[in-house]
């Protein structure tokens, strides 16, 4: 007869059910307490909720404000541009701030990639295509042949994990965690 193997785990304060009925106790009181967090989390949430709107509210109507100022101090300081800028300048020093104009960085947008993709081929402009080379991680992981053959080059490595999985009765919530091996 073959010998059950024997688990140890830590038993810090832990009370480990000797019977089947006494975990199935420990399962509902597990169940229970998962209800109990989420009961918990949607009180906090909507908490945090009706908290946020609240400022909310408050910071949307002070960026309103803000944007119809810095509408009407652009409208002013285009009309007295000449007057707030001496030779090169492109800021005008207030005594409650600046103004200032300047040039954005050059920015490429494109419309029908696949399009201009053609184009630039056509137009002998592959120095504008740009080919990236990735490893495939999927491919990898397709089937045992493709897993050892993978696994024959330095630095990749290809595992996985046994979990134990806890999950009560009546709720939908799973608890699992990587089963470590007893040393």
């Amino acid at each position: 007869m073959a010998k059950a193997k024997k688990v140890s785990i830590k038993k810090d304060a832990l009370q480990v059910p000797s019977t089947l009925n006494e975990a199935e106790t420990l399962l509902a009181k597990m169940g229970s307490h998962q209800r109990k967090v989420i009961d918990n989390e949607n009180e906090m949430n909507e908490a945090v909720a009706n908290t946020k709107a609240g400022y909310t509210k408050i910071k949307n109507k002070l960026n309103d404000d803000i944007d119809e100022m810095s509408t009407a101090l652009h409208a002013w300081a285009e009309v007295n541009k000449t007057n707030l800028l001496k030779g090169d300048a492109k800021t005008a020093k207030l005594s409650t701030g600046e103004l200032s104009w300047r040039l954005t960085p050059w920015k490429v947008t494109l419309k029908k990639v696949d399009d201009i993709l053609v184009a630039l081929k056509e137009a002998k402009l592959k120095k504008f295509i740009r080919t990236k080379d990735e490893v495939d991680k999927e491919a990898i992981l397709k089937d045992e042949n493709s897993r050892a053959a993978a696994k024959a080059i330095k630095g990749i490595s290809i595992s996985r994990k046994t979990e134990f999985v806890i999950k009560p009765a009546e709720t939908n919530i799973e608890r699992a965690g990587e089963v470590k091996k007893a040393a």
